[in-house]
């Protein structure tokens, strides 16, 4: 419950309860690699892209073939400048799932 109550405050842009909520979720269930995902989200949404980049490396600490997280990783890595590591990101993600259009795009925008 407490997972889809922080999916419902983060789409309703309501950050600082989604990181409430999330962070109850995850001291719960700290190898819930959509609940790190979400919280990266949380954090970037939140400006704060070294705790999302974190996140998301937790996420795939949990879970190697989340490509949703390895695009997200780009993403941020890719915001704070770290083009080689944002292209190894999306091309990890590819090799999860070659049509990707995001890890596609993100990739030829490097």
């Amino acid at each position: 419950a407490e997972y889809h109550q922080a999916v419902c405050y983060y789409r309703a842009g309501s950050l600082s309860k989604a990181d409430k909520a999330i962070t109850r979720y995850l001291s719960s269930n700290p190898k819930s690699s959509s609940g790190r995902v979400l919280e990266g989200q949380i954090a970037q949404d939140r400006g704060n892209l070294g705790a999302a980049e974190q996140a998301f490396r937790a996420a795939i600490k949990i879970d190697k073939k989340n490509g949703s997280a390895w695009v997200l990783l780009g993403n941020v890595l890719r915001k704070m400048g770290d083009k080689t590591g944002a292209k190894e990101a999306y091309r990890q993600a590819l090799r999860i799932n070659p049509k990707d259009k995001i890890a596609k795009k993100n990739l030829k925008r490097l």
